[in-house]
Parts: structure tokens; sequence; C-alpha cells
């Protein structure tokens, strides 16, 4: 008998029809990536977009995006110049540049670090074609297609990067992938898939940004699979300030190995729904893994973090500090767990979860999680919901501050937990402003 595959959503419909047009596309690939492909495909097929009647989505309602009908950019309209239009993140850093999803190589400036064999760069559209043994080795590895979200990025993701940063590298400036996306007459998906590598003893500042041009609408879904040997050290810095009508999807999955260090920080400001996924692995002996997020949600939009830290071997840290700063009717999700494993003694784990509520209508859910299967641990966590502290309030307007600038000050210093551990002082000033920026609108 015929195998009945039912339609949800109008948005799998329209992405089985992508996929019957790109199934085509397939055999100009590696079969090691097309096989891949068309396996998770098949996986697809039988999923669901998750409802309210999800454990994990029982406050993030998706509606409005799987009732999207969804095409492929159209790159004909493909134009890079709009790069030098704007500035983006005006920070002196190696540049990564993408748009709509594809690789601009003539943007980018990595050229010198690639030169001076301080690392190993290649696009994922070049490793899709002609797939290095190295891409081989560590893609799709750390990555649960049994999540629809990331079976989509699988399916349909055409580019993004590979980098390898080498042993006993320590880059002077940071590495700033930059994804703009614009120039769009309908709702369009743009997965980008990447993979970072630290060797033994590196230290490297990782930053990802996107940005739209315009009122473009489109579906962001971007995977990271991050490799931490050794020594490492990493900070990871990510900006979603896409428009209001948009929406992303990320999952950050980490392998932590021994003495190797990781943070990782999100920055959420757009999106009509966000959804953010870390998980951090502490995979070796005197790892350590620390997480920061800061969102200001407007209107009605709906930011979502999820955050797991997998504490697998013994003697490791980890630090999660989210804070969500709530508007009109905004709803923000927060969802933290810290998993200790039987064998991971003297585990030393803290998470907090803050909350402004700057309006009557706003909504916050905050469950933070405890799975622990050892018994030598320091493991705490909390989570706040409050409002601005009206007598600082009125104390700067004695001072002759206005509301709104007073305001504003408050709302920068509870944010600034989140940004001070920064290492750039460039990037938190420009964090600042947009903050500022955002509050003004």
């Amino acid at each position: 008998m015929q195998e009945i595959i039912k339609i949800d959503y109008p948005v799998k419909e329209s992405l089985k029809n992508l996929f019957d047009s790109y199934n085509c596309e397939l055999n100009n690939l590696n079969s090691f990536v097309a096989d891949y492909k068309r396996n998770v495909y098949e996986l697809f097929k039988s999923q669901t977009f998750p409802t309210l009647k999800d454990e994990g989505w029982r406050y993030t309602n998706i509606s409005s995006l799987v009732n999207l009908k969804l095409s492929f950019p159209d790159y004909k309209t493909h134009d890079g110049d709009i790069y030098y239009q704007n500035d983006y993140l005006n920070i002196d850093s190696y540049k990564i540049i993408f748009y709509n999803g594809k690789y601009l190589k003539r943007f980018s400036t990595i050229e010198e670090l690639i030169k001076k064999n301080l690392i190993v760069f290649s696009s994922i559209a070049e490793e899709l074609k002609n797939p290095s043994d190295e891409f081989k080795k560590y893609f799709a590895s750390l990555v649960d297609n049994t999540r629809i979200f990331n079976s989509i990025n699988s399916i349909f993701f055409e580019d993004g990067y590979f980098i390898k940063i080498k042993e006993g590298v320590q880059l002077q400036k940071p590495l700033l992938a930059i994804y703009l996306y614009g120039n769009q007459n309908s709702p369009f998906i743009s997965p980008i898939r990447n993979i970072l590598i630290a060797e033994n003893n590196s230290k490297a500042d990782i930053i990802e940004a996107s940005f739209n041009i315009d009122d473009s609408i489109v579906f962001e879904n971007n995977i990271v699979e991050y490799f931490g040997y050794e020594g490492s050290e990493i900070n990871f810095i990510k900006l979603q300030q896409n428009n209001k009508e948009s929406f992303h999807y990320s999952d950050l999955i980490a392998e932590i190995n021994a003495n190797a260090k990781f943070k990782g920080y999100v920055f959420t400001f757009g999106s009509q729904i966000t959804r953010n996924e870390a998980e951090l692995k502490l995979n070796g002996e005197y790892a350590s893994g620390h997480l920061y997020g800061l969102f200001i949600a407007k209107g009605k939009t709906i930011i979502d973090n999820h955050t797991q830290m997998s504490h697998i071997k013994p003697n490791c840290e980890s630090n999660q500090l989210y804070k969500g700063i709530l508007f009109d009717r905004s709803r923000g999700v927060f969802r933290g767990r810290i998993r200790v494993e039987k064998n991971a003694q003297k585990t030393n784990a803290y998470q907090s979860n803050k909350n402004l509520l700057m309006s009557e209508f706003a909504t916050i859910n905050s469950k933070p999680q405890l799975e622990i299967f050892a018994d030598d641990v320091k493991c705490t966590h909390g989570a706040t919901v409050g409002q601005i502290d009206e007598n600082a309030l009125f104390y700067l307007r004695t001072r002759g501050i206005d509301k709104e600038n007073a305001r504003s000050m408050l709302i920068l210093a509870f944010a600034n937990d989140a940004i001070e551990n920064l290492y750039n002082e460039n990037l938190k000033e420009q964090l600042r402003t947009i903050i500022f920026k955002e509050l003004s609108k």
C-alpha cells in the first residue's frame, strides 16, 4: 500500500515542493552529502511541527511560521554591493560575508589568515561538491535530526563556513561572520551550516551577526557544530537583529574537551519568532562552559532560549546567565537544563535567568532545570521577574534626567551583566548603542 504523507501545515507542503525541485540539484553534489540529505528528507516526511501541546514548545506559538509558504531566494537579485551601503558592526576583524545564504568571497577579508597558515577555511558550498577528509570527519557528528528544524537545515543548507584554528594559534582580531538578507518578494528560507574547530591551545573570538537590509521575510535557520580541543579558548558571540516579520532558528552544539574553555553569548533584538538552542558538552576534565544571553522583545514578538549544559566528565564548571527585557505583548521563554552524569563528580554549575517586564501584558516563562546523577557536586539555579525600580527612577529624575533617558539608563544597568564579560570594548559600546536604539523605537 502506498504511504500517505500527511501535510500538516502550508510550510511543510512548500518545503516538500522545494525538495522536489532541489532533489535534481543533489546530483551535482558529492554522494556523501547528497545521500545524507536524501536520508534526512525521508525522516522529515514523517515529522510534524511542534505545537503548544509539546512540552518543549508549550509557550512558543509558531502558527505564523508554519502557515507560511516558503521559497528559495531569487539569486538574480543577488547584489552584494549593499554590504558597502550600510554599516554593519564596524569592528576591526576578519570578515566572512554571506548574502541570502551565499558566501561572498569578494567581500570577505580572511585571506591573510589562510596565507599565513593560521587557519583552515573553506565555504560549505565547496565542501558539498568536493568534501575534504576533515569535513567528513566532523560534519553532522553532533546534530540531532530528530528535531524538525534541524532536519530542515540538514536537507536544504547550501553554504556556511568550515574553519579550523590551528594548534597554538591566537588570533589577534575576531572572526566576524555577517549574514545579510533582503531584496526578495516572498518569504524565503536561508539555512546555514557551520563547522568550527579549535585545535589544542588555540584562542579566538568568533562573532556571528544577522541583519535584514529591508522588509523581506526570511526564515533564517543556522546550525553551528563546534569542537574545542585541549587548552583551547573560544569566545563565540551571536547578534541577531533581523526585522520584526522574519523568523530565526539556531542550534549551537559544542563539544568541549579537557582544559578547554568556551564562552557563548547570544544577543537577540529582532524577528517575529526566535528560537535559540544551545548545548555545551563538557567532555573532558577541567573543561569549562559559559553561556550568556540578553534579549529585548517588543510588540508581539516571541523570543525563546533553550539551553543544556551537559557535564560528562569530572572537575568541570559551567555558568549560565540569561536576561530578558520585555515590552508590550511580547513573550519570553527560558528553559535551561544542567545535566550532570554519574561520573561527573566535582562538578560546579550555576544558572540564572533574570527578567524585566516593562508592560503588564508582557509574559515570561522561565523553567530552570537540574538533572543530577552524581553525588559530589555544587549546582544552583534560579529565576527572577521584576519591574523598573521606581525609587531609582525617581532618584535619576531628581538629578535632572528626563523619564525616558532615566528608564533607558536603568534598563542598560540591568543588561550590563550580560555585556560586561565581553572582551571587546568596541563591541560592548556598539551593543549599548543598539540597546538604546531599541529602547527608543
